[in-house]
């Protein structure tokens, strides 16, 4: 990322690149989808865009810490995230791709707590991971363990944060 704030100071090349990063980024997150594990070239194309999407969430909460990034375009694809995944919770089918938005929602508030803590929408965010928490499983069509415990993880490294900065 530093790397790349100064080609975007230094070289006229790059100024129209964030532009299209962020579109890709867009394009990626609106186009999440789940592939049978038979249909084995396919899953395996489907989880490469699945790791593209959260290498590219990554590098965005990095630009996020160097300013060369809104930390309104972060806020808005967590909410996007959680938002989606809150419509799928009773909608049969849909586990794969909860923990698909599970594994985003987690590269995108880990990354950035350090950046975003004070902003009031992040309690918002928080409040949401916190109450994903406590949902019983099996009491939703298309919520796993596994999406569970990502945001559990959230939880433990916010607070791991929080402490090691003396925030209160």
């Amino acid at each position: 990322v530093s790397l790349y704030g100064e080609l975007l100071d230094k070289y006229e090349l790059f100024k129209n690149s964030k532009k299209i990063l962020l579109n890709e980024y867009k394009v990626l997150s609106e186009s999440i989808k789940t592939v049978s594990k038979e249909n084995y070239d396919e899953f395996c194309d489907n989880n490469s865009l699945n790791d593209r999407r959260r290498a590219m969430g990554l590098f965005m909460t990095n630009m996020v810490k160097k300013r060369l990034l809104d930390n309104e375009i972060i806020l808005e694809k967590i909410d996007f995230y959680q938002s989606k995944m809150n419509e799928n919770m009773e909608i049969e089918n849909m586990k794969e791709l909860n923990e698909e938005y599970a594994e985003n929602i987690y590269v995108l508030v880990v990354n950035t707590a350090s950046e975003l803590y004070n902003n009031e929408r992040w309690k918002k965010i928080l409040e949401e991971v916190r109450k994903i928490t406590k949902i019983v499983v099996k009491e939703k069509k298309s919520f796993t363990s596994r999406a569970k415990f990502k945001h559990m993880d959230i939880i433990t490294e916010y607070e791991k944060f929080i402490k090691e900065n003396n925030i209160e």
